[in-house]
């Protein structure tokens, strides 16, 4: 059923997109995709680099975030066919993990304890310098008391003040990565730690 998902976002919605694309087009369109998703998502962007109507067509996304991803990281490395479709048609990749995830982990127990999932230990090494893990482990267990739901874990982030305002600046392209007020830079690693203080007036960026 995830794979038919994955045809239908290839013929519903890549293959219209690279239509319309064109060098002065002015619209930018993101890309989120949380748990699930993120497997629909990485196959259809496969499935479309191997699609002759849509192979020789140049199409792009702007920015493309995982949020609690449930494929494999090992599978997002650059020198993987899937992974690769992934950077070759996304201007910024995003990747918000988290080592509490349950749901994640019990994703891990189907699979026989295989292929630690993108959105629990973040991207492997080898990754293209438009992609960046945002670790949200430390700001989830100061929060996680907050429900009694195991799968709140998996579920958090919509609910969430910090996140939204990270993902809001994260799609408008503004600041850079490793800059934005959310976050912090911890042995190399983006983290996200707090809201800033006062509240900054938050604009609508340009074509978001």
């Amino acid at each position: 059923k995830v794979r038919d998902t994955a045809s239908e976002l290839v013929d519903g919605g890549i293959a219209l997109l690279a239509k319309q694309q064109s060098q002065d087009c002015r619209i930018n369109v993101h890309l989120l995709a949380h748990s699930t998703g993120a497997f629909v998502v990485r196959e259809a962007f496969s499935y479309a680099d191997d699609a002759n109507k849509i192979h020789s067509t140049a199409w792009m996304v702007s920015q493309l975030c995982f949020i609690s991803g449930d494929v494999s990281s090992s599978s997002m490395a650059d020198d993987s066919a899937v992974g690769a479709s992934i950077y070759e048609h996304c201007i910024r990749f995003t990747n918000y993990h988290n080592p509490y995830d349950v749901a994640l982990a019990l994703s891990n127990v189907k699979r026989a304890g295989f292929g630690n999932r993108v959105g629990r230990i973040g991207l492997p090494a080898l990754v293209p310098p438009s992609a960046v893990d945002v670790d949200c482990g430390s700001y989830f267990k100061s929060i996680c008391d907050r429900s009694k739901d195991p799968f709140y874990s998996h579920s958090w982030y919509f609910t969430d003040d910090l996140f939204m305002y990270d993902l809001f600046h994260t799609i408008g392209g503004l600041t850079d990565r490793a800059y934005m007020d959310s976050r912090t830079v911890k042995d190399g690693e983006l983290v996200l730690t707090a809201l800033p203080s006062p509240m900054p007036l938050v604009t609508s960026p340009a074509n978001v």
